[in-house]
């Protein structure tokens, strides 16, 4: 999966013969329970970087009836048609950033930069270092779909234009505050907390301790909490310990 989302040429097996991908790639697009994605993401998921590489959109109901409406014919025809025209595309075109889109990028890069410095959670940090790559995969995107919706194809050498930088970067800035909950909230599990908490107590109440090691000081004298914990909860827990 981590290859795909990088795309290019890839080669497996089937049935006994190599079938060959000129350009393997794929979108995941989804939508689950905050409480299913931490379960299912709290292992190899959160370890080898594919879930920092996802973009987040928390949705939080409203406790109302809703309203029957009318569909808009309009509208679905002209998403059906975008979608057509970037099917139809030609490919093989090189684009540029446009010398204010250049500056954007790199106001963004460094506002970037900055937040990550500041940032205590392992997990966001390594989630925002994927977005100095991310921008321009978005601008990219933002152009094609531009040029679909007035029918036009894809020029090489065409520049992309600052005003669709700017509409990434506040993108990006939208991003964050649902990254923000994904990784101090839904991830950050709440028996995690809860049991840093328990440590946290034990410290204060050990004033002579010098040094804090996970065998005598958190395993043995609390090792019924621990046994009922998920191996990346545990890690949590220390982690929020340490910031």
């Amino acid at each position: 999966w981590l290859s795909t989302y990088n795309s290019g040429p890839s080669k497996t097996s089937l049935a006994g013969r190599t079938v060959s991908i000129p350009n393997a790639s794929v979108a995941v697009c989804g939508g689950t329970t905050p409480s299913a994605l931490r379960d299912a993401a709290g292992g190899k998921l959160m370890a080898d970087g594919l879930l920092s590489r996802m973009l987040i959109c928390n949705v939080h109901s409203e406790k109302t009836l809703g309203e029957d409406t009318v569909p808009d014919a309009r509208a679905a025809a002209l998403f059906d048609q975008i979608l057509e025209n970037l099917i139809n595309m030609s490919h093989g075109a090189t684009l540029r950033l446009s010398a204010d889109a250049s500056a954007i990028y790199r106001e963004f890069c460094s506002w970037l930069t900055a937040r990550m410095r500041g940032e205590e959670n392992n997990h966001l940090a390594g989630t925002l270092g994927k977005w100095f790559g991310s921008w321009p995969r978005l601008a990219l995107i933002y152009h094609l779909t531009e040029c679909a919706a007035h029918g036009q194809e894809v020029i090489d050498g065409r520049e992309v234009s600052a005003g669709i930088a700017a509409q990434v970067t506040r993108f990006f800035h939208w991003q964050l505050t649902h990254q923000l909950e994904f990784w101090n909230e839904t991830m950050s599990a709440k028996v995690g907390r809860s049991f840093a908490q328990i440590i946290s107590r034990y410290i204060l109440a050990n004033e002579d301790m010098e040094t804090l090691n996970f065998r005598d000081h958190i395993a043995r004298p609390h090792w019924a909490a621990v046994d009922k914990l998920k191996p990346w909860e545990i890690k949590e827990a220390i982690l929020t310990l340490i910031n």
